[in-house]
């Protein structure tokens, strides 16, 4: 899987059956430098972020709670994904955004998302936040 594609299905909130593999191609891409190797244990470290990042190896998957500490890490430094994909997102809509090959179809993808992330909130009876002011990026 494509780190950006994994970097969107994470946020989603979508941390289980990762493959262990993925994980590794994403926390490279998104700057990390793997330092050590022990065991099943593999520790990271970016430049500019004071906190290191393990990933355990658990039979061929990566752990949910882990890959829960790196997007904390994602949002707090809002570290990006540089590949071939592009991303869009709704930004007044957590956790609502999607990939695609092209700018088009990253649209088409968010529009979806969109959608099911407004019917989701309706049916379970959650609020939908007021559209904010801000402007949206390319």
């Amino acid at each position: 899987m494509k780190p950006s594609r994994l970097l969107v299905r994470l946020a989603s909130g979508a941390g289980t059956n990762v493959e262990f593999s993925d994980a590794l191609r994403l926390v490279e891409a998104l700057g990390f430098e793997e330092l050590r190797i022990a065991g099943s244990h593999h520790v990271f470290a970016r430049h500019g972020i004071a906190e290191q990042l393990n990933l355990q190896d658990r039979w061929g998957q990566a752990k949910p709670y882990q890959l829960r500490q790196l997007m904390t890490s994602v949002q707090r430094y809002d570290l990006r994904v540089e590949d071939d994909s592009w991303v869009a997102d709704a930004p007044d809509l957590a956790y609502c955004s999607a990939v695609g090959d092209t700018p088009h179809e990253a649209v088409a993808e968010v529009e979806i998302a969109i959608r099911a992330w407004l019917e989701a909130a309706t049916s379970s009876g959650r609020a939908i936040p007021e559209p904010s002011a801000r402007m949206a990026r390319a």
